[in-house]
């Protein structure tokens, strides 16, 4: 800029500038008081434009601050008063049909913030692959765990999911965190100081870090995963039941993913059909049941192997004939 530019930005007098070297003080320059309101009201409207999308992104920025602030006072109050590092604990994928449970824990740094960092649901998977990458690379400590569908069956979601928490807590490296925020639960197990905050994932900064880094965690596990288990669409819905997840689970039936203990799962899984159906029949006591035993399985069989059905309407029979027998008749 050379030295009359100069002086007019000082002066605060944009009028003695062309528009072109308002735009570029407005981008470069830290402005002297009274500079942006002059030029607000600047009789040249491409000089009032540029004003306008100064003032607005420099509002955004405001907001975007004070915002980080509350995000990240939690914590940081925690830390100041116990004297240790605080990391943030959540987890992903509880409702899904497939795939594992994923949960990280993080421990961040009180500067730099990290610009745009909010709960992995409010943002789009670009923005989550960028925010992952920037806590990485400035995080204290980070761990990740996870438990897979078929320990989900076996110890139910809910204890899946505390273990995937244990579990990232006790992979935190290089640090180690001596308290812990978590998103409206506490870990038994662990024997550091928790603070269960609901919401808080929308409220701390570290617990919006680890529902990032655990999202994108089991997001590309499970892009990984439909590579191994072709058909059921993983890498799109993520293993969530989605319209042409359940028509694909109908179709090719559960894969070794799958959590067989869900509803929508349990209720496809033909070996589980297969075993409900016998248990119905054996505890219908009359023909009646036995109709109705048979009217309501009668819509799945189209689910099932042709083969599995044959051996299935034998059983029916046979329960017939015995019902039958012991009423002294038949229908």
């Amino acid at each position: 800029m050379d030295q009359s530019r100069d002086r007019a930005v000082a002066a605060g007098s944009p009028a003695e500038m062309t528009a072109a070297a308002v735009k570029h003080a407005l981008s470069e320059l830290a402005l002297p008081e009274g500079f942006l309101e002059a030029c607000l009201s600047d009789r040249r409207s491409a000089v009032r434009q540029a004003a306008a999308v100064f003032q607005r992104a420099q509002e955004r920025k405001l907001k975007e601050q004070r915002r980080l602030e509350s995000l990240y006072s939690r914590e940081l109050e925690a830390a100041r008063r116990r004297g240790v590092l605080v990391g943030g604990v959540d987890e992903v994928g509880r409702g899904p049909l497939a795939g594992p449970v994923v949960a990280a824990c993080v421990v961040l740094p009180p500067q730099p913030r990290i610009v745009g960092l909010d709960d992995s649901k409010a943002l789009t998977p670009a923005e989550r692959d960028d925010l992952d990458r920037r806590i990485r690379a400035v995080a204290l400590g980070i761990g990740v765990g996870m438990v897979d569908a078929t320990e989900i069956d076996r110890i139910n979601i809910l204890n899946a999911t505390l273990q995937a928490m244990t579990a990232a807590v006790s992979r935190c490296a290089p640090n180690a965190p001596g308290h812990l925020l978590l998103d409206a639960v506490r870990l038994r197990d662990l024997a550091i100081g928790q603070e269960p905050i609901v919401g808080g994932d929308r409220k701390c900064a570290c617990i919006a870090a680890a529902s990032i880094v655990a999202k994108v965690a089991r997001d590309r596990l499970m892009v990984e995963l439909d590579r191994q288990f072709p058909g059921y669409g993983f890498a799109a819905h993520k293993g969530y039941g989605t319209p042409f997840h359940l028509s694909q689970l109908a179709r090719l039936g559960p894969s070794a993913i799958h959590r067989r203990s869900f509803a929508p799962v349990h209720d496809i899984d033909p070996a589980a059909q297969a075993r409900r159906f016998l248990t119905a029949l054996a505890q219908a006591s009359s023909l009646e049941e036995l109709r109705a035993v048979g009217e309501r399985f009668a819509g799945r069989a189209k689910l099932l192997q042709p083969r599995l059905v044959a051996g299935l309407r034998r059983s029916y029979a046979r329960r017939r004939a015995q019902l039958a027998n012991r009423s002294g008749g038949s229908r």
